[in-house]
């Protein structure tokens, strides 16, 4: 091999070493999931603490239908957000979305009011309009 081949080679090999010690998972990298990141955007800032943990999207749905039973609106929201983040994840954004609109429904057939009116928190946590960030 000449000179400069050799030179090349070891030039690439540096650049996958140090590639994978920089960006370790972005051979398992997924898209961006704009429901989990708007979850975990409104945990950060502090806007609601995270749900107690489940054993699924049906145990997270649960716990949905009973914080609207008893009226916890905020409750309500963050186990909306939860269910549809196991959903996004287990399923997919697009059954995530569609997921979504029967959560609405839900929740405007139980207070009469439109989602933005009957459980605020719920656009908070996850916006109509999320996008993922770059980092």
């Amino acid at each position: 091999m000449g000179v400069v081949m050799k030179s090349l080679i070891k030039s690439l090999t540096g650049l996958l070493i140090a590639g994978s010690i920089l960006w370790p998972n972005l051979a398992n990298a997924q898209p961006c999931n704009s429901y989990r990141s708007g979850y975990e955007k409104a945990i950060a800032q502090g806007i609601i603490k995270r749900a107690p943990l489940v054993n699924g999207p049906k145990d997270a749905y649960y716990h949905f239908q009973n914080a609207l039973k008893n009226g916890d609106r905020i409750e309500a929201a963050i186990r909306a957000a939860q269910y549809l983040v196991i959903v996004s994840e287990s399923s997919s954004l697009n059954q995530a979305d569609l997921e979504r609109l029967d959560l609405e429904t839900a929740i405007t057939d139980h207070y009469q009011k439109p989602v933005e009116v009957a459980v605020p928190m719920l656009t908070v946590i996850l916006p109509l309009n999320a996008f993922c960030p770059l980092s």
